[in-house]
C-alpha cells in the first residue's frame, strides 16, 4: 500500500511538471539566482538529497529535485510578476502577497514532491506547510524566493518600490526624486503606473507635497482664504502652511486654488521653510547667475539664489531658470527631492 501510494504520488508529481509551464517573463537567469540561494543554505537542499536514495526505484535523483524546485521557484515567480500586472501586488503587501503565493503553490502544485520527501522533512513541517504556515525548514527557500522577488519585479531589498511609474521615459534625471519620494509617501501618481511628470502642477498640490516633506505643524495664526473650504481635500495643507506664514496667497484674501505654481514661487516656499528650520542663511549676492536673471520677481530673488547656492535649484542646458514658467511634476519632484535630501544630510 506504501509502495502504491509513493508510485501514485509520482505519477501526480510529473503531471503538475507537465502543468506548470510558466506564461510570464521571468527568465532562467532569475531562477538560477534564487536556485543558487538555496543551495548555499548548509542545510535546506542536502535535506532534501538524504530522501532521493529511499526513492531510487521511482527515479528521483538529485536532478529530478533540481529541476522539481527551478519548476516551484518559476512558477511563484511567475504568479508574482502576474499579480503585479493586474495591480493586486504593491510595496503594502509585497511580503504579505508572497508568504499567501508560497504556501500555495507549495501547498498545491508541490503537493506531492512535499509528500515524496516526508522521510527528510518531519511529518510536523509538512503539515505546517499544508496548513498555511512556512515551516522553520522551508524558510530559506523563502527567504531565497522573497528577496530575489523585490528585485526582479522592481523592488528594493527594504521593501520599497525602485520602479514605480512606467511613464518616465526621458525623465531619468526626475526619477530617483519621483520614487523616493512616492516611497516616502509624500507623492502620489495619476494612477497606479502613471506619473504623468510634463503635467503642472498647482498651488495646492505642492503645499500638500511642502506639509508631508518636512512634517509641517500648525502654528498660532488662523488664516482665512476665500477660495479654500473646509471641505477641499487640500485644506489641511494650505492651512497648515499659512499659519506659520509659509503661505501668503495671492492677496485678496485669495489663496490661488487651482492655479499652476511657478518655479519661483516653489523656489520661495522651500526658501521659507529652510529658513523656519534654520538650513540655511539667505544670500547676500544680487543675482543667481541664470541667465535670466533679469526675469526674477524681487520677492523671489534672495529664494532663488540661496537655493541656488546651497545646490537645490538648478538651469537648464542654457543656464536659464525660468522663473515665470509653471513648474512640471517631474520639475517639482526634482527641486523637492533636493531640498529634502539637504534638509537631512
Amino acid at each position: 500500500m506504501k509502495r502504491f501510494y509513493k508510485r501514485f504520488m509520482c505519477m501526480l508529481l510529473a503531471l503538475v511538471v507537465v502543468c506548470a509551464t510558466p506564461v510570464f517573463a521571468i527568465t532562467n537567469a532569475d531562477v538560477m539566482r534564487v536556485f543558487k540561494k538555496v543551495h548555499q543554505d548548509p542545510n535546506f537542499l542536502p535535506q532534501l538529497y538524504a530522501a532521493v536514495p529511499l526513492y531510487r526505484e521511482l527515479s528521483i535523483t538529485n536532478e529530478s529535485v533540481n529541476a522539481k524546485f527551478k519548476d516551484t521557484i518559476r512558477t511563484v515567480l511567475n504568479i508574482a510578476e502576474a499579480e503585479k500586472e493586474i495591480k493586486n501586488l504593491r510595496k503594502d503587501n509585497f511580503e504579505q502577497r508572497m508568504r499567501f503565493t508560497t504556501i500555495n503553490t507549495a501547498a498545491s502544485m508541490e503537493a506531492a514532491y512535499i509528500a515524496l520527501c516526508t522521510d527528510a522533512f518531519s511529518a510536523e513541517s509538512v503539515a505546517t506547510l499544508l496548513n498555511g504556515d512556512i515551516p522553520k525548514e522551508f524558510e530559506p527557500l523563502y527567504n531565497a524566493l522573497v528577496s530575489e522577488t523585490y528585485i526582479i519585479l522592481g523592488f528594493s531589498e527594504d521593501g520599497k518600490l525602485t520602479h514605480v511609474f512606467d511613464d518616465l521615459a526621458g525623465y531619468a534625471w526626475a526619477e530617483e526624486a519621483i520614487t523616493e519620494l512616492f516611497n516616502r509617501d509624500i507623492i502620489n501618481g495619476v494612477s497606479d503606473f502613471s506619473f504623468a511628470p510634463d503635467a503642472k502642477v498647482t498651488r495646492e498640490q505642492f503645499a500638500k507635497m511642502l506639509s508631508l516633506a518636512f512634517a509641517i505643524e500648525p502654528g498660532p495664526k488662523q488664516p482665512v482664504f476665500s477660495d479654500v473650504r473646509e471641505t477641499d481635500w487640500f485644506y489641511p495643507y494650505v492651512t497648515t502652511m499659512a499659519s506659520r506664514d509659509l503661505i501668503l496667497g495671492i492677496g485678496d484674501d485669495m489663496f490661488g486654488s487651482g492655479q499652476n505654481i511657478t518655479r519661483q514661487d516653489m523656489a520661495v516656499l522651500m526658501f521659507r521653510i529652510g529658513e523656519m528650520l534654520g538650513l540655511f542663511d539667505r544670500s547676500n549676492s544680487r543675482t543667481s547667475g541664470f541667465d535670466d536673471d533679469r526675469y526674477i520677481a524681487s520677492y523671489a530673488k534672495t529664494a532663488v539664489i540661496t537655493l541656488k547656492e546651497n545646490g537645490i535649484i538648478q538651469g537648464n542646458e542654457l543656464n536659464c531658470f525660468n522663473p515665470t514658467m509653471p513648474a512640471t511634476r517631474a520639475e517639482a519632484a526634482q527641486m523637492l527631492y533636493r531640498c529634502y535630501q539637504f534638509a537631512n544630510k
